[in-house]
């Protein structure tokens, strides 16, 4: 994986029974190759980034090659723009097949820009 790809800058990951809490953050650069026009001189992080944010996160989080497999539901509340920093707060159920994640995400300025539900396949129980 390439910089330019990565989408999570940090992550921590507690265990709470089948439950996994995860937060992630991400620094949205401006200099990033998919910024590049969305939108000129007003750059925003497109919405498929946080699905990928939420993929990383997981993949971060469980053994295995957790696979998305639904997206349930994306709700985009807020922009969140070039020098922001995302920070994405995941509840991970792995105690059965699917995998369920359910995010809020919020921008730097404590702002809450997205909330994602999504299921995955090929992660741990």
């Amino acid at each position: 994986m390439t910089a330019a790809s990565r989408a999570v800058d940090t992550l921590a990951v507690r265990a709470e029974g089948d439950l996994l809490h995860v937060s992630a953050t991400k620094v949205v650069d401006p200099t990033d190759a998919y910024l590049t026009g969305h939108f000129p001189g007003f750059a925003i992080y497109p919405g498929v980034f946080f699905i990928e944010t939420l993929e990383q996160a997981v993949a971060g989080a469980l053994p295995g090659r957790p696979r998305l497999t639904v997206l349930r539901s994306a709700r985009f509340t807020a922009p969140v723009l070039d020098g922001d920093r995302l920070r994405m707060e995941l509840t991970i159920d792995h105690s059965g097949q699917p995998v369920l994640a359910r995010a809020r995400c919020y921008r730097g300025d404590g702002t809450r820009c997205a909330d994602l539900v999504a299921e995955f396949d090929g992660g741990c129980p």
